[in-house]
């Protein structure tokens, strides 16, 4: 059985905000696949945030594209969240929140020894239309100040398909 190639596709960078749209679950597991192994090779802690699929899917997945979850969960490499722990903390949106998390976590993955922070989302969280949906395209403008000044990458995933066009669009204006 030959060794599954884990180079990533794309190389990011420190400082990159990446907004991607997706018009199927397999689109939106290998662009999501793809970012995390590239932080993980970058000696990064990578935090996924799970919507449409339970974190044990994603775990799956990674498993099929060659990732050792495992090792890398043990080692605090990979943290898989679901929207509830993130986005929605307490049942609602808030940007400076989700913010402070950021900075949390930049904070903590440099003390524990990683290079910086790789984080991903799947926004179909937006579909709940929970309290505060509405500043998403102000949180997407502060992240990008946020990913500038921090040891930190970053993908949204939208879907092109579940999500309303008018919201696509503000997300590309602030992107």
């Amino acid at each position: 059985m030959a060794t599954p190639d884990l180079t990533p596709r794309v190389l990011y960078q420190r400082g990159d905000h990446v907004c991607t749209l997706y018009n199927s679950p397999d689109q939106q597991l290998r662009a999501a696949i793809d970012f995390v192994r590239g932080g993980l090779a970058r000696r990064e802690r990578c935090i996924y945030v799970c919507c449409d699929q339970e974190p044990e899917v994603f775990r799956a997945a990674l498993r099929a594209a060659g990732v050792d979850v495992a090792a890398d969960e043990a080692r605090g490499a990979l943290i898989l969240l679901t929207k509830h722990d993130a986005h929605l903390k307490g049942g609602a949106f808030n940007a400076e929140v989700t913010l402070d998390l950021l900075h949390a976590a930049v904070s903590d993955a440099l003390a524990a020894g990683f290079a910086g922070l790789c984080t991903a989302a799947d926004m179909t969280w937006l579909l709940d239309q929970a309290p505060g949906s509405e500043h998403i395209a102000e949180y997407e403008a502060r992240l990008n100040r946020f990913l500038e000044h921090n040891p930190a990458v970053g993908l949204c995933q939208y879907s092109g398909s579940a999500l309303p066009a008018s919201t696509l669009e503000i997300g590309r204006a602030h992107v």
